[in-house]
């Protein structure tokens, strides 16, 4: 089995472990506007906004099953309709995967991990092996291109956002995969014809994430540097593919113009500041999302750190890409900064920040594995394994801790956090969150060989592909 393969078979299994079986908030619009168009050919999600809703849990009282509900607060309401408050583009292409699991099952449970798995959870793990493929044209080291790859599929928040029905990763995939293949076509791996490829998957990230259209363009901009007389074949997919949010808004509201946050049930008020919840730069926003234990996006993403010690190192053999990494980052991280919901409320970590991760794990290509380098690259891998594991049992329960000096969400672990537990939940048995040790043997096992070698002499990989 070649590496590729065996990072998205690691990653994929691993989110089936722990994708959930219920909805919060925020997923919640997002699956019922797929079961509105796969079961009622319509965009009105009056019918399944509330039945689906919930977590599953037991209840050691009576052995019974029963929902226990979040604060619904995450839709729009239009002539007496509800609709999703989300973009569109998550919701469209979970609606195969739904049709298909539907011919099976009813249970809204099943049908939600369905739809959580083959969309979020297939798409970053394939933004693994994205990342994995693009070590090879930066380095020649096999084991640091594994590692990488693997750090960002379990060692980063992108782990705990594989499992839930959330924009993030899919927004991440897409605009990395852009700039994959925009990577490949300059360095005449692929034909220009490609870009035509680029241009669609940017704009698909602003349809899975509005405020993606940021990142398309320094996606362009990228593209115009070494493709001038080509940046018609990226603009002409980009532009149609965006085309279709207007015709999605009038779909909904009679009016292209108007987005589904002008009608918000109940943060109306909120994205009416500034620009759509947009405000001014906030510094002390700015030093949480940093280096606050709270939403901090190296807390949750500790090779981050050591990214940002080798930039400088990147920049110089590879200055393109590295300007790239730079902009996209500063952009998201400055946005994010101004969001007025910059900490994203219950979840785990800072979510608005997933789709600058694998940019900011390329820096890591550039890393010396001997010496006081290979044991930082191995602490904070270690680190942020231990730190996403313990996150992913959580199912985005969180609870902020004020100790004063800063603030920590702490993690709730409730019943039935994985796979394994929810099974057992329907005969009234209640397993920890250890269970997880169950999906930690497989990837021991997976990667056996390698570990031994590994223990033996570090880096040790054989090539395979």
């Amino acid at each position: 089995m070649g590496y590729s393969l065996k990072i998205f078979v690691s990653l994929f299994i691993a989110y089936a472990f722990f994708t959930n079986f219920y909805l919060t908030t925020n997923d919640n619009p997002r699956f019922s506007l797929t079961a509105a168009i796969a079961e009622e050919h319509r965009f009105m999600i009056d019918s399944f906004y509330n039945r689906s809703f919930g977590q599953l849990s037991w209840d050691p009282n009576d052995l019974t099953l029963h929902r226990t509900w979040w604060n619904n607060v995450d839709y729009t309401v239009f002539n007496g309709h509800v609709y999703s408050d989300k973009a569109p583009m998550g919701s469209f292409l979970a609606v195969p995967f739904y049709f298909v699991a539907r011919l099976l099952t009813s249970d809204p449970g099943v049908l939600e991990f369905i739809c959580s798995l083959f969309v979020s959870g297939l798409l970053t793990a394939l933004t693994g092996v994205f990342i994995y493929r693009i070590g090879g044209y930066l380095t020649d080291d096999e084991g640091l291109r594994v590692i990488v790859a693997l750090s960002y599929g379990l060692g980063s928040m992108a782990f705990s956002y594989a499992t839930v029905f959330f924009p993030h990763n899919i927004s991440a995939f897409f605009v990395f995969g852009c700039f994959f293949v925009l990577f490949l076509v300059k360095r005449k791996r692929l034909s220009d014809n490609y870009i035509f490829l680029a241009g669609f998957l940017a704009a698909s990230a602003a349809l899975s994430d509005y405020y993606m259209l940021l990142v398309g363009f320094c996606l362009l901009v990228y593209c115009f540097s070494f493709a001038r007389g080509s940046v018609a074949k990226f603009m002409i997919p980009f532009v149609l593919t965006l085309l279709l949010l207007p015709l999605y808004h009038y779909a909904l509201f009679g009016n292209p113009l108007v987005f589904p946050l002008n009608y918000h049930a109940t943060f109306n008020q909120e994205h009416s500041q500034g620009f759509y919840g947009v405000l001014e730069p906030n510094l002390d926003v700015a030093v949480r999302l940093l280096f606050s234990p709270y939403k901090s996006v190296f807390f949750f993403n500790p090779l981050l750190i050591l990214s940002v010690i080798l930039f400088p190192r990147f920049y110089r053999a590879h200055r393109l890409e590295a300007l790239v990494v730079a902009s996209v980052s500063i952009l998201l991280f400055v946005f994010n900064d101004m969001y007025y919901a910059w900490d994203g409320g219950s979840c785990v970590g800072p979510r608005h920040l997933c789709a600058l991760i694998p940019f900011m794990l390329l820096p890591l290509f550039s890393l010396r594995r001997k010496g006081f380098e290979q044991n930082l690259l191995i602490f904070f891998f270690i680190l942020g394994l231990a730190i996403n594991f313990i996150y992913v049992n959580s199912r985005m329960h969180v609870l902020p801790l004020d100790l004063g000096p800063f603030v920590v969400d702490v993690p709730i672990i409730p019943m039935a956090s994985n796979a394994l537990n929810q099974a057992f939940l329907h005969y009234g048995v209640a397993l920890s969150f250890t269970t997880g040790i169950v999906i930690a043997f497989f990837l021991y096992v997976l990667w056996s060989k390698e570990l031994a070698g590994f223990f033996k002499r570090f880096p040790f990989m054989p090539k395979r592909d």
